[in-house]
């Protein structure tokens, strides 16, 4: 069952002092969360964002093992305040008995910073917290590991 989608830009915080740069979107649909992301991204955009977002995790962790899909657009590079709420976030996730048991990234080499955010984000984000992680060009891609995931129930 598909729910609402959650959207962040920046539009929505037009009267902040230092408003969120980048753009997010995520919906849940049973054990999948799949989020769309155009960066760069800074802090306040992260923060926002799992503030909105939480109701989702935690709805998709009462029906057991789940994983997340991210589609990259423009840029996957943010600021080192965003990347280390990014940690402590996933970290905050696992402590909590949290199930989420993968993470697929989709993007191309055309997506500004991948080469310098993936590598950092796979080792001292997932595989730090035991998440499984993989990097693919296609959504379908995606959708097709991180399903077969689930039905093993990897962890």
């Amino acid at each position: 069952m598909n729910k609402p989608t959650i959207q962040i830009s920046r539009e929505i915080f037009s009267n902040e002092k230092f408003p969120p740069h980048g753009k997010f979107s995520a919906s849940l649909d049973g054990q999948l969360i799949h989020m769309e992301a155009t960066g760069p991204f800074n802090f306040e955009l992260l923060s926002a964002y799992y503030e909105a977002t939480l109701p989702m995790y935690v709805e998709a962790h009462s029906h057991g093992a789940y994983a997340v899909l991210v589609e990259f657009h423009r840029s996957m590079l943010m600021n080192c305040e965003a990347v280390q709420l990014l940690a402590e976030s996933v970290a905050r996730l696992v402590r909590n008995d949290n199930v989420m048991i993968a993470v697929a990234y989709v993007s191309g080499l055309e997506v500004e910073g991948q080469s310098v955010m993936v590598p950092y984000i796979q080792k001292n984000v997932f595989e730090a917290n035991g998440i499984v992680f993989k990097v693919f060009n296609a959504v379908a891609d995606a959708e097709i590991w991180l399903h077969q995931l689930l039905a093993d129930g990897v962890k």
